[in-house]
């Protein structure tokens, strides 16, 4: 993705227009006196190749084997990531590697390639346990992604940053055009199960992420919108998920 940076907000944020997506103008908050090039480069987007994932590296958010940010690379000029990945990471590991590996496996079959991927643990740059700029970058992350693979396991609904991507998904586009870029998942679940039902009946108030400046930063922002309208956008999100699972 390239943006221009076309001026500065009130409140001192650079305020950058995107080339790729010429409706949005996102703002990015300068914290301390960087350089624009620093701040550029804190909210790069980027990806990490299917050769440099294993099963070890999907096992924890935790970093087993070195620096998972360093297997990622920056973006290139006009290229696009194949998949955006949204799962719990309290879900079943194994699970969510073996359904990525089929994806990853039946995309080569189609491409003559295998794809590449956003995920958390290897393309975000941590700054400090700040959500600040994952918050603010979420859009561009996801927008920069040809589509998002939902990996929904029992615990997925019940975590706050799930629930918050599959939002973004949809608030920045035209529901038809959302629903053909998501590529839902459901690990172990039969139609009619107790853990559909949950998604059903998503409720906010009952989920929660593993860091607590996280979930306050979040659920601020959803209190602009509203708890009541966010619950229903991401029950219909969950409805329709299920019948293209």
């Amino acid at each position: 993705i390239e943006g221009v940076i076309i001026g500065t907000s009130p409140a001192g944020d650079l305020q950058v227009k995107f080339s790729n997506l010429p409706k949005y103008t996102m703002n990015f908050a300068i914290a301390n006196p960087n350089t624009v090039d620093q701040v550029l480069k804190d909210n790069e987007v980027r990806c990490v190749e299917w050769k440099d994932l294993s099963f070890l590296f999907m096992k924890t958010y935790k970093s087993i084997i070195g620096d998972c940010f360093k297997l990622s690379r920056p973006l290139g000029k006009d290229e696009h990531i194949d998949y955006f990945v949204s799962h719990s990471w309290r879900d079943d590991y194994s699970s969510k590697w073996s359904k990525l590996v089929d994806l990853a496996e039946s995309f080569k079959l189609q491409r003559g390639r295998y794809p590449t991927f956003w995920i958390d643990k290897f393309c975000l740059r941590h700054r400090d346990g700040d959500p600040t700029g994952a918050l603010q970058s979420l859009t561009m992350y996801i927008m920069a992604c040809d589509r998002m693979v939902v990996l929904c396991g029992t615990t997925f609904p019940s975590r706050l940053w799930c629930a918050w991507e599959l939002f973004t998904l949809f608030a920045f586009q035209h529901k038809d055009e959302a629903m053909r870029r998501i590529h839902p998942v459901l690990l172990g679940q039969d139609e009619g199960s107790g853990e559909l039902e949950k998604l059903k009946k998503f409720d906010v108030a009952n989920t929660s992420c593993y860091s607590p400046f996280d979930e306050r930063r979040i659920m601020k922002i959803i209190d602009t919108i509203g708890r009541m309208e966010f619950n229903e956008k991401v029950r219909n999100l969950f409805e329709l998920m299920i019948k293209r699972a």
